[in-house]
């Protein structure tokens, strides 16, 4: 089992009482939450394309299923990108999404999943108006990442990113409300009056530190630490590193482009795992307005709610 697929099984265990052998969860097709105005008319919206050309652990048929199924019944045309970036291949894209890149030397301390020139055109992509989501979830994805984030300012904390419950215990959950945490004003107004968003789960990943610039999201509150990740899930050894202050969400303009980062996949997508096929992401009970939340930064990124 991959170490992604242990951390799965990390959260399902902790989270529902599991068996420690849960599987790793799959795309859950079912979910389809209400969509009552569209952004565009079926099939007209810009191009979204998942990348898939860099050992991804979510992909558009795959784990990232129900994202992809989400932003289709909002107007979005979806696609794979199967080839590396450069300025042939990100023609034609307006945004470009992607979701946990692991390096082809998988271990390796700071390799990236992408090489040097693949970095500069994605940036000169961005700068003449195209829109990057980048997610990436704890080792080794945001290790694969770190190149990446920080051709645009971000710098990623290694470890597992966790905060802890009412009784002090690190779990896998961390929800993120209005005025604890919530700071996503630019994305809270929505499209329309009825699409503000106060509440946002997510499902372990990672921090990082946000240039100036940007404009945090998702800030972790006091008490929230990053712990080494072991062979299994996070390795509760030592203290962790204290993580207050940093984000797992944040936005920013470069030039004509959009940039939005992420530290956490899960949060993004609705998938099914473990003996009993528990909910985990915008299908988790307590993670109702994710799916808002990620119209929203679509909006944002595509630019429908200007």
């Amino acid at each position: 089992m991959r170490l992604a697929s242990h951390i799965c099984a990390w959260i399902m265990l902790a989270t529902h009482g599991l068996a420690a052998h849960a599987q790793a969860p799959v795309a859950d097709l079912e979910y389809m939450p209400p969509i009552a105005t569209p952004a565009y008319p079926t099939g007209t919206g810009p191009v979204i394309r998942i990348d898939e050309a860099h050992h991804n652990y979510h992909t558009l048929d795959g784990r990232y299923a129900a994202f992809a199924n989400l932003l289709r019944r909002d107007g979005y045309r979806l696609e794979a990108s199967k080839a590396e970036f450069s300025a042939a291949t990100l023609a034609g894209a307006s945004i470009m999404v992607i979701a946990n890149a692991e390096a082809a030397q998988s271990g390796k301390v700071a390799a990236s999943a992408f090489a040097s020139a693949e970095i500069v055109a994605l940036r000169h992509w961005v700068e003449q108006g195209g829109s990057l989501l980048l997610v990436a979830d704890h080792p080794p994805f945001s290790d694969s990442a770190t190149a990446l984030a920080q051709a645009f300012g971000f710098e990623f904390a290694s470890g597992v990113a966790l905060i802890p419950n009412a009784t002090g215990q690190f779990g896998p959950l961390a929800t993120f409300e209005s005025g604890k945490g919530l700071t996503a004003a630019t994305l809270n107004r929505g499209r329309l009056p009825a699409q503000p968003v106060d509440s946002v789960m997510t499902f372990t990943g990672s921090a990082f530190r946000a240039p100036s610039a940007a404009i945090s999201l998702l800030v972790f509150q006091e008490g929230a630490r990053s712990f080494p990740l072991g062979p299994t899930g996070p390795d509760f050894a030592g203290p962790g590193t204290p993580i207050a202050g940093l984000s797992q969400g944040a936005i920013l303009e470069v030039e004509k482009g959009r940039v939005a980062v992420f530290g956490e996949a899960a949060m993004f997508t609705a998938q099914r795992g473990g003996p009993d096929n528990q909910p985990m992401g915008m299908n988790a009970p307590a993670a109702k307005q994710n799916y808002q939340f990620v119209l929203n930064l679509t909006h944002w990124l595509s630019r429908v709610a200007d």
